[in-house]
């Protein structure tokens, strides 16, 4: 996108002022440590900031090319990945994942589709698989075990978020009627990222971009889905072939 100032992309700088402000004094109140931030209108880029640190810790700066991890948006890269397979024909909303993963039709779930997994109705839960932290981005282990899980809820009765097992099955199909050759990884990488030119985005942590990733730092410790040192794990979990989903991106992204 182009770069132009605030006012010929319809946008008021006083009020964009406002937002860097704020931002600012989050972070000296250690509300979070620093944010990656693009403000576009119309196609036009009028405000691409670093503000603060995206490490604290160690003093590190923050930059506009760092790379974040952006967890549960990977959920929609995953479902595009689907979608483009079912406008190939390779796949309907209809059809029932055991069809493609014959192990996944146990306990209850034989007749769990494709479209009630990517509409959180298929009754699955909204717990971890039990897999050790360290191999939730192993795709194998985490489908292994999710396939001698049982459903919470009768599928398509309810909704009933799913945001790790759900999405883990979802990956497994396209990667099964692709021929279960690649990984999960490789295929997201040529079926979305490249075709929109999303040269820093990855499904783990690729090489080239482990210099510039930000580590996830947790500074609301209160009780919430997820324990925060949980989420901080995810900085050991997500390397370069973790499919966990989890994805790494940059630009923008606010740290919180």
């Amino acid at each position: 996108m182009k770069t132009t100032k605030p006012a010929d992309a319809g946008l008021d700088p006083a009020r964009l002022g406002r937002l860097t402000s704020a931002i600012k004094d989050d972070i000296a109140r250690e509300r979070y440590d620093g944010a990656v931030f693009i403000v576009a209108r119309g196609g036009k880029v009028a405000m691409h900031e670093a503000i603060g640190f995206t490490d604290r810790k160690s003093g590190r700066v923050a930059r506009t090319d760092d790379v974040f991890l952006i967890f549960s948006i990977t959920k929609a890269l995953t479902a595009a990945a689907v979608l483009i397979r079912i406008d190939r024909g390779e796949l309907s909303l209809t059809t029932k994942v055991a069809d493609v993963i014959p192990e996944f039709g146990r306990k209850g779930k034989h007749r769990v589709t494709i479209a009630q997994l990517m509409s959180h109705t298929a009754g699955m839960s909204a717990g971890l698989p039990p897999v050790p932290m360290e191999l939730l981005g192993d795709q194998e282990a985490m489908v292994a075990a999710i396939c001698q899980m049982g459903i919470e809820a009768i599928p398509g009765e309810k909704v009933s978020y799913s945001p790790i097992v759900a999405h883990s099955i979802l990956a497994e199909v396209v990667r099964r009627v692709d021929g279960g050759r690649r990984p999960f990884r490789e295929i997201l990488a040529a079926d979305v990222f490249k075709p929109l030119d999303m040269s820093d985005t990855a499904l783990g942590l690729r090489r080239d971009l482990a210099p510039r990733k930000v580590p996830v730092v947790v500074r609301d410790r209160s009780e919430g889905m997820f324990p925060p040192e949980m989420l901080e794990a995810f900085n050991t979990i997500v390397k370069e072939d973790a499919e966990c989903q989890q994805s790494c991106e940059s630009p923008p992204v606010i740290i919180i």
